[in-house]
């Protein structure tokens, strides 16, 4: 087994640039994939080096960034609904429920022009990045249709939200309310 300090010197191939790199020149990978022949419990690095990465998202358009992130949210949704019984198959969000890639971006793009449409302040992704901007199921008991039980809101309010009982939460939202107009 390889310690800590062989795992730090070892080279690894990026495979957008080609070039051959430490470790540490990685990110390790978010998601729980194991390439084949990998033993489980050991770390799995990204095949593209942060240099490559860092590139990458400066070219990628602000029109590619708001459709991956519309993308990776109606994914892990669809994983988590799915896992839950309330949907058969992931691509049920979009064929039954109407979570369209269009309607989702579009709705991105207006909260983070307008606003969170609870608190009505301004989302800032400039300096907190689109994981400032969330989706909101309003009432998990219900059908998850997009255009009424889905909003898209700022990551606070979604915190906030989940962790006040729906009394309180509507006593809040009333008060934003007043609190604008005065």
């Amino acid at each position: 087994m390889a310690n800590d300090a062989d795992q730090r010197t070892k080279l690894k191939l990026c495979t957008d640039c080609g070039g051959y790199y430490l470790l540490a020149f990685f990110r390790l990978s978010r998601y729980p994939y194991r390439p084949p022949g990998v033993r489980p419990g050991l770390q799995h690095y990204r095949d593209r080096c942060i240099g490559c990465d860092a590139l990458r998202q400066v070219e990628e358009t602000v029109d590619q960034r708001l459709r991956r992130k519309a993308l990776g949210t109606r994914r892990r949704h669809g994983a988590k609904l799915k896992q839950l019984g309330v949907i058969k198959k992931e691509s049920d969000l979009e064929d039954l429920y109407d979570w369209s890639l269009e309607q989702m971006v579009f709705d991105i793009v207006h909260v983070r022009d307008k606003g969170c449409p609870y608190c009505h302040q301004p989302v800032d992704i400039i300096e907190q990045g689109l994981g400032a901007i969330t989706l909101d199921i309003f009432n998990a008991e219900l059908p998850p249709h997009y255009s009424t039980n889905v909003v898209w809101c700022c990551a606070g309010c979604n915190s906030e939200k989940q962790r006040t009982s729906p009394e309180v939460w509507g006593e809040r939202q009333s008060m934003w309310r007043r609190w604008r107009i005065s």
